[in-house]
């Protein structure tokens, strides 16, 4: 596995044109105009919105995303963390898309992307590109782009990125949404997550198949019982671990505009009787 950081925190944080970050409004302004333009190539300009928010309300430390794309949701995820100053975020990709996309398509947009700042090399590589829109968003301390072909399939595989000894508290997976994919996935990342965390699966809610299997693996864990192909897998700790944890499944679905318009939200919790992330409780409101 070949692994790199996209972006290094260069004095000033400026471009190479030297066009320095932008604040906050700007940044979100800059980052809507290259959604527009980038957005529907991976079907990420509806769910990267709820991506930023949720990175805001909760808060995460460690976020890692399986299958970048053209960094849409990677870029409005790092700037949610940024706006509140926390956490680091691994977004994990073979790069072959974005091969596709300057042959076929960067030479469209690249005058637009001068005009927002956005100064490319004559001839990019995904890091070049990823860096080039990190510094400019200000993101590039948050930002770190692997290159790497995924191998749910290896019980080791996780295991060898940099992000492998802390516990994830998002995760986004967008590389292989088949039923047997996912199961594979799942067995070795389900531990890996934090006991209060959130895990997304593009795509499975337009999916019959994957989706069954989804409700049907968070519904057995609910009730105290990991799937035999599951569990033969996993040691006895992270059976234990498995089940010590509540699962709600939501099939977040938006208006097709391609043939992705589905994620599917697992908000992972410990068994207790208030919501998490906990917040202090607020007075009640007097009704005098």
């Amino acid at each position: 596995m070949s692994a790199g950081d996209a972006v290094t925190r260069s004095e000033g944080s400026t471009s190479p044109a030297g066009r320095p970050a932008l604040n906050a409004a700007d940044a979100s302004a800059v980052l809507h105009q290259v959604t527009r333009m980038l957005g529907d190539v991976y079907g990420s300009s509806q769910i990267c919105h709820f991506l930023y928010a949720l990175a805001k309300m909760h808060r995460p430390e460690t976020v890692v995303e399986l299958g970048a794309g053209l960094g849409v949701s990677t870029f409005w995820l790092a700037l949610g963390m940024a706006e509140v100053g926390r956490g680091e975020l691994w977004a994990v990709d073979d790069l072959h898309g974005f091969a596709h996309f300057r042959q076929e398509a960067l030479p469209t947009v690249r005058p637009r992307l001068d005009e927002l700042g956005i100064a490319l090399p004559p001839d990019p590589t995904a890091f070049d590109f990823f860096g080039a829109v990190s510094r400019r968003l200000g993101i590039d301390g948050t930002v770190h782009l692997l290159e790497s072909r995924i191998d749910a399939g290896d019980s080791t595989h996780f295991g060898r990125y940099p992000f492998s000894d802390r516990t994830i508290d998002l995760l986004f997976s967008d590389f292989d949404s088949s039923p047997a994919a996912l199961l594979q996935q799942l067995t070795q990342l389900l531990p890996r997550m934090s006991d209060c965390s959130s895990l997304f699966l593009d795509t499975v809610p337009t999916l019959p198949a994957s989706q069954y299997m989804i409700d049907k693996l968070f519904d057995m864990l609910n009730a105290g019982r990991v799937p035999r192909t599951m569990g033969a897998r996993l040691t006895r700790d992270q059976r234990d671990l498995l089940l010590d944890r509540r699962y709600t499944v939501v099939h977040l679905t938006y208006n097709p505009q391609g043939h992705q318009c589905g994620t599917s939200w697992i908000k992972i919790e410990p068994h207790d009787l208030f919501p998490y992330p906990r917040v202090p409780f607020a007075r009640p409101r007097s009704r005098a």
